[in-house]
């Protein structure tokens, strides 16, 4: 009887063991899914899958990630235009994938620019079979991703042969892909901080952080404009006749996409150009470029001497009697010694003659 029961406490421990260690692999392997997404370029994400487990052989895998919380296996090939494929890496046992893997690239590019929560979905099929999709994951949230760095965001190119303007909305290609008109909103204001423009100067982008918040510290004298977009990303009118920029001079353009009442995420972004006037007499933006003001100039130095002269005359140290300079003191003494000796001959001579007559 004892013998029994020791051979049925062994087998549940046994059965036991088993479950952990199934639960673990599960764990593992194929226990929650997570979804990561990354910005690359454009509207281009790179998307991270963990959780997932290895792939079985014949299968073709793909993600999809959309706002809509009901997509089903019967309806994920109605979606597919979304969709894109994920491989396997057996290193990192993870899956990857870029949502311009989307086989109708159209529909795929409203991937994030929303606000609201997203959701990834997976699914397999067969490779050479027929359109049979089975679901594997899904709705799954997913966190939206961070915008690129400042200075990458929104990009003008403001033409030198004509009064059109290309702009690109790095972030959210909205108005090449998906032709959701959008308004741009910007401000233009002159930079006179000369140690700003020198950190600009030496660290590019790297300096836009501190740029933005000189923009946005300066708000109220800044010169505010804004068109709408022409689902082309050019924009056929003059966008700087209206403001005043002189050649020469140095000017931050603060742009906002705006968020239409909160339907699209917002994304804002600065630049920094030089004002520069073209034969044709018009004034454009072009490319940064910064000299220091000069130093030392001869200006300057006599500035400076006057400076100290003042500064001395007010200093209660220094006696305000002018001290004779050396040399003058000098010819006075030899000239006085001279005119004495010339009355001391006058006198001995007139006194001999004297003494003659």
């Amino acid at each position: 009887m004892e013998i029994h029961k020791k051979i049925k406490y062994a087998l549940l421990l046994v059965a036991l063991i088993i479950g952990i260690s199934g639960f673990s692999l599960a764990d593992s392997e194929d226990g929650n899914i997570t979804y990561t997404a990354k910005y690359k370029d454009a509207i281009s994400y790179d998307v991270t899958i963990s959780g997932l487990g290895a792939p079985e052989e014949n299968y073709r895998y793909y993600a999809l990630i959309c706002q809509e919380k009901d997509v089903t296996t019967s309806d994920f090939m109605a979606t597919l235009g979304k969709s894109f494929s994920i491989e396997y890496d057996e290193t990192t046992k993870k899956w990857y994938g870029n949502t311009s893997g989307a086989l109708d690239g159209v529909k795929g590019y409203d991937v994030f620019e929303r606000t609201g929560q997203y959701y990834g979905y997976i699914a397999r099929k067969k490779s050479g079979a027929s359109l049979k999709y089975e679901m594997l994951d899904g709705p799954t949230e997913v966190a939206t991703p961070e915008l690129p760095p400042i200075g990458e965001r929104i990009s003008y190119n403001f033409l030198t042969n004509s009064t059109h303007y290309r702009i690109a909305v790095n972030a959210l290609d909205t108005m090449l892909h998906n032709g959701v008109q959008r308004t741009m909103n910007f401000y233009i204001g002159e930079v006179t901080d000369e140690q700003l423009l020198q950190n600009l100067k030496d660290n590019g982008t790297a300096a836009y952080d501190e740029l933005l918040e000189y923009a946005k510290q300066n708000r109220t004298n800044l010169q505010v404009g804004s068109f709408q977009d022409t689902k082309t990303c050019i924009v056929d009118y003059d966008i700087l006749k209206d403001f005043e920029i002189e050649p020469g001079k140095h000017y931050l353009m603060w742009s906002v996409l705006d968020d239409e009442d909160g339907t699209y995420v917002e994304v804002e972004d600065i630049e920094i150009y030089t004002a520069t006037r073209l034969k044709d007499g018009r004034i454009t933006f072009t490319d940064f470029e910064y000299t220091p003001p000069q130093q030392g100039n001869t200006n300057n130095v006599a500035n400076s001497n006057q400076i100290n002269q003042n500064t001395t005359n007010n200093d209660p140290t220094v006696a305000n009697k002018q001290i004779p300079k050396a040399g003058f003191s000098v010819l006075g003494i030899i000239a006085i010694i001279m005119a004495i000796g010339a009355v001391v001959v006058f006198y001995i001579k007139n006194k001999e003659y004297k003494q003659v007559k």
